[in-house]
């Protein structure tokens, strides 16, 4: 606490008081009362923690004089004043000060001389430095390389469990840096050997997950489900009205058995030497590849085949999985021996073999798919099926994530299981835990964004709806599991399509009250935990049920005046997962327009503009596809006689007013090709658009944003939205062909990407090409002679050109 009370003062103090202070925290380091040296070096690891920024930008250097000081620290005889000294140079390590950079080796020599310290912290202390260095300034450490790579290797195996755990962060960075692979392939085998060994469960682990394999009627304790959080809804460019969505950030929708780490399957409460070491393997398997495995493969033949020892067993599918992504192409030959020989495990008698297991066919799900494995997959899915409703509450989990990930592999292969796929996971709604229930919430959803309309079938509604309904109205407005039960829904609705019409009354009659509260306590400054989350995951499902219903059902859902607050208070969210969502449902409800959706248009569309803005990537990907739906809601209206094209003068009125700012708005972003592609895709795709609908307004800046669209269409596969996009700008250049003549080669390289051309829009291309090949009189063959020959021979063959 005292210490805690020095470093808080040294950060209000002014400069001159700052450094007089450290000048006496330096002088106590060497002082002979032990209390005082322990309370100085205590107090200068906190101030090197918490100001270390402040400490290497001082103009007098305080850290000359520090880092002496703290280096001779490391003889004290008191091994706390040694660890304080260690954690204070790690800190300022990361900002690597010139009196660290300019004498690193010296610096390295005095470290090493702790490496064998008594005290256990110490040791763990100086590997988190050595790998530090090795992160930051891997040169600094060429001259000692092997002899560190000695001491890690004893270290990965030291008795003092924390020391190993620290010891074996060392490989995955060791792994990543290309100048130590030389190094690391002499030493190969006994890194593995290591890695291997700690990766078998301790005493501690077991005890820890217990023994009890039958308990599946234990309820789970709240501490032990993790929290779940909201991945709001992305549209992608070639997703129309209807089309399935996929979350932000590389995610939504995903089953646990996506993500990339190794300890997947198990369920020990912390970060450990197991769980450490698996991932060191993972990171080497990644490095060399299938240099791996002729060292590893005959060490996991001898583990996997031993029938006495089941941690060993199971410690062997878990290497076996690791590597599955960085060897994968050198175990394709062994695939289908191993992937029988997990099936079999998934019959084992201890339940983490049958875990462990279940993760590791996750890991091969690629393989499984491929269409020349189908009796594989079919004996998967039977096995992985049964294990879903496994006794143990941890094989059920593990099988059901493994489970959804097999399923967006498979995709619509799936659809010839969706019977008895279905059975089993009702059947599993009634026995699951709580942390199994959101797994499973999962795998529905996973299931229903996979086989589509499959599901849709009146026998599947009638086996999969009552279940859900019965969660549903089972579920307090308060229960954690109602955000993975809307997510599940939101998919399942869009599978269903119009089938889902008489389940949507009641679920969106909630789903308006839950959205109606959390808008107004986040409007008066007074959310309730959960509240923003709600808010993105009720604005999907509502998007859902109008991808689901679409016109004229949705009409009233759309003319709703409280549907209509709240999009419009949620499009000014401070989260920006919520705007996200908000924009998400402005763009499907203008597939599927009302009068009063078409009326109150003038009140988003500046919203919308305005968050076209590419800092926020998802957010701005959004409201850009939202807002070319809006532009063309009023081609398609006039076109359909629909309530877009009635009663619409002022909404196509303010419309036409924010095209100036959107359309600099838009082209900054095809202009940027760092950017990501999604959005530079909707944006190409929103300004064809434009062109369509406003080609006047559009056509006098074609040559500033022609090149970027032109490469982002060329992308695009064939449907109505990149058709959409051409149409309009084949409507600006004809205003204005000038603007095309410094980029004409791209346009002509988006042309060529057509496989399936309408004529009405072929013959729009057509035109544009020979018109610009009539200007260019005799100067236009050698003009075309410096195209790719691929791309002449394509113009050539399609459009005469």
């Amino acid at each position: 606490a005292a210490a805690s009370c020095v470093a808080a003062a040294f950060a209000t103090l002014p400069m001159e008081g700052g450094a007089a202070l450290l000048t006496t925290l330096i002088k106590l380091t060497d002082s002979s009362n032990p209390n005082l040296r322990d309370g100085a070096a205590d107090a200068l690891r906190k101030i090197c923690e918490d100001a270390a920024e402040q400490l290497d930008s001082d103009p007098s250097r305080p850290l000359d004089r520090l880092v002496p000081a703290l280096t001779r620290c490391f003889a004290a005889p008191d091994p706390h004043v040694r660890v304080n000294a260690l954690c204070a140079l790690n800190a300022l390590l990361f900002l690597m000060p010139p009196v660290l950079a300019e004498n690193m080796d010296d610096f390295l020599k005095v470290l090493f001389s702790l490496a064998n310290d008594s005290a256990p912290e110490v040791r763990r202390r100086v590997c988190a430095i050595v790998v530090t260095v090795l992160e930051l300034r891997p040169a600094a450490l060429d001259n000692f390389l092997r002899e560190v790579v000695e001491y890690f290797l004893a270290a990965t195996r030291d008795d003092a469990e924390d020391v190993a755990l620290e010891a074996a962060e060392f490989w995955p960075v060791l792994a990543s840096k290309d100048s130590a692979r030389d190094i690391l392939r002499e030493n190969l085998p006994r890194v593995l050997a290591a890695l291997l060994s700690n990766m078998v469960f301790s005493e501690f682990d077991r005890a820890v997950l217990g023994a009890d394999d039958d308990d599946h009627e234990v309820p789970d304790r709240p501490e032990d489900v993790r929290p779940h959080f909201h991945h709001a809804r992305a549209v992608s460019p070639g997703h129309n009205v209807g089309a399935a969505a996929a979350a932000a950030d590389g995610g939504g929708g995903a089953s646990d058995s996506e993500d990339d780490d190794d300890d997947e399957a198990e369920e020990a409460t912390e970060w450990n030497i197991r769980k450490c070491s698996a991932a060191g393997l993972d990171s080497l398997a990644n490095a060399l590849g299938d240099e791996l495995l002729p060292i590893l493969l005959p060490i996991l033949q001898s583990s996997l085949a031993n029938e006495e020892q089941w941690e060993i067993r199971e410690a062997g599918v878990l290497a076996l999985g690791a590597i599955a992504e960085g060897c994968y192409s050198g175990m394709l030959p062994h695939l289908s021996t191993v992937i029988p020989f997990l099936l079999n495990l998934l019959q084992d008698k201890h339940f983490l073999v049958r875990t462990i297991a279940c993760w590791c066919l996750s890991r091969y799900g690629a393989w499984i798919a491929a269409p020349e494995n189908e009796s594989v997959l079919s004996a998967v899915v039977q096995l992985l099926l049964e294990r879903i409703l496994d006794p143990n509450k941890k094989v059920q989990e593990a099988a059901c994530s493994a489970f959804a990930g097999l399923e967006e592999h498979a995709g619509q292969q799936l659809v010839k299981y969706v019977t008895p796929v279905l059975h089993t996971l009702v059947a599993a709604s009634q026995r699951y835990q709580a942390k199994g229930m959101y797994i499973l919430f999962d795998a529905i959803g996973t299931l229903a964004d996979n086989v589509g309309a499959e599901l849709g079938r009146p026998e599947h509604v009638h086996v999969l709806m009552p279940s859900l309904i019965s969660k549903w109205n089972a579920l307090s407005d308060s229960d954690p599991m109602l955000i993975p039960l809307l997510e599940c829904l939101t998919s399942v609705f869009r599978a269903l399509g119009p089938n889902a019409k008489p389940f949507a009354p009641p679920i969106i009659e909630r789903s308006l009250r839950l959205l109606d509260g959390a808008t107004v306590r986040t409007q008066q400054g007074d959310p309730e935990p959960r509240d923003y989350e709600l808010l993105a995951c009720n604005l999907d499902l509502v998007s859902g049920v109008f991808d689901a219903l679409g016109s004229p059902e949705t009409e009233q859902l759309s003319d709703s005046a409280a549907l209509r607050r709240v999009l419009l208070a949620s499009m000014a969210s401070p989260r920006a997962e919520v705007r996200q969502s908000a924009f998400a449902l402005l763009g499907t409800m203008a597939g599927c327009p009302s009068v009063g959706f078409v009326q109150g248009l003038p009140e988003v569309l500046k919203a919308v503009v305005a968050a076209i803005n590419p800092d926020y990537v998802a957010v701005s990907n959004n409201a850009v596809w939202a807002f070319g739906e809006i532009v063309i809601m009023f081609v398609l209206g006039r076109e359909s006689g629909s309530a877009a094209g009635a009663n619409a003068a002022a909404s196509f009125a303010a419309l036409k007013q924010q095209v100036p700012e959107a359309l600099s708005r838009l082209m900054a972003i095809v202009g940027r090709s760092h950017l990501n592609a999604n959005l530079i895709e909707n944006a190409a795709i929103s300004i064809g658009r434009l062109g369509l609908v406003f080609p006047d307004d559009v056509a006098p800046s074609l040559n500033h944003f022609a090149q970027g669209v032109c490469m982002a269409l060329r992308n695009l596969r064939d449907d109505v939205e990149k058709e959409q996009a051409f149409l309009g700008l084949c409507q600006v250049i004809k205003l204005n062909p000038f603007g095309l003549s410094n980029s004409f080669l791209y346009f002509c390289d988006a042309v060529a990407s057509w496989k399936l051309c309408k004529p009405e829009l072929e013959a729009e291309l057509v035109q544009i090409l020979h018109g610009f090949k009539n200007s260019m009189g005799a100067a236009w063959k050698g003009y075309f002679d410096g195209f790719p020959q691929q791309l002449r021979q394509t113009l050539q063959d399609v459009y005469k050109l």
